[in-house]
């Protein structure tokens, strides 16, 4: 059931006439949507002297929506998701990433650089998560677990042409995690647990750096997607994601893609999980 209240919720702010009134003409609009289908082959010599070969392929796809009423009230949103498959040689095929991210700001009349924002976040993945061991399947995750929903007040500040960081002094978080997947080492207490899911409620302080922009005529586009959140200065009470994304494209549809990821999530481990991808691909762009 709760996958569908947190749909009806999206839906709702999607719709809402509290933030912006429908009466109320478009002064500026500007979407963009982006898709690309890479892929790379790696060969590699393990610490045993045994050589693996496997291949990676990888669905990315974004949409950002900017839309400012003659009312100065103006939102911004994204949408972004992942799915990709690895290969070994002479075996299956293994998930290898997927998840998605829908962020929704609703801004208020700028005052100098400074912009009032009203934020709604949610992130999950699509599909199941399985663990295969020679004796056994064990599921360790699916659709909306793990999650995480972030709400809340903040202030943006504008720089380059398409990036903006906001610090939202007043955040609320539900944070969801499959049963198995909680570290030993974290010990705080959920709110609720579920059949196959433990589910904490946070209040604090989080930021979001977004960047997007083009460089030498569109040959080289530069993303970068980061958020921190925390209400104390603990290991177990602070949580980020860091996301960049580099890519050259030639040959109108050609592109180079360099990816790298940085995530600390206490519910699932301590440690910094860490991933570097080079890849090649095809990509489509849509920009009104």
């Amino acid at each position: 059931m709760l996958p569908r209240y947190i749909i009806l919720i999206i839906l709702l702010l999607l719709d809402s006439k509290f933030v912006i009134a429908n009466g109320d003409s478009v002064l500026t609009k500007k979407t963009v949507v982006r898709a690309d289908l890479s892929s790379s082959y790696t060969s590699e010599k393990t610490w045993w002297n045994e050589t693996q070969n496997y291949i990676h392929v990888k669905v990315y796809s974004e949409a950002r929506f900017r839309k400012t009423k003659v009312s100065c009230w103006s939102h911004d949103h994204f949408v972004q998701t992942q799915l990709g498959y690895t290969s070994f040689i002479d075996s299956s095929w293994i998930k290898s990433s997927d998840a998605f991210k829908i962020h929704l700001r609703w801004m208020e009349k700028r005052s100098k650089r400074i912009t009032h924002t009203y934020f709604f976040q949610l992130q999950s993945q699509w599909m199941n998560t399985w663990q295969q061991t020679s004796e056994q399947k064990t599921w360790k995750g699916g659709f909306m677990n793990p999650a995480a929903i972030s709400m809340g007040y903040s202030f943006a500040f504008d720089f380059l042409e398409n990036s903006n960081l906001l610090l939202a002094p007043a955040t609320f978080q539900i944070n969801i995690q499959p049963e198995q997947s909680t570290s030993i080492a974290f010990k705080e207490r959920p709110l609720l647990k579920a059949k196959h899911s433990h589910i904490y409620s946070r209040y604090g302080f989080s930021a979001y750096l977004t960047i997007d922009e083009y460089f030498y005529k569109d040959f080289i586009l530069l993303q970068h997607r980061s958020q921190l959140f925390f209400n104390a200065i603990t290991a177990q009470q602070i949580q980020f994601d860091i996301n960049n994304r580099l890519c050259f494209r030639f040959f109108k549809y050609v592109q180079l893609r360099f990816d790298t990821s940085v995530t600390y999530l206490p519910e699932q481990t301590l440690k910094l999980q860490y991933k570097q991808e080079v890849l090649l691909g095809i990509f489509y762009e849509y920009r009104k």
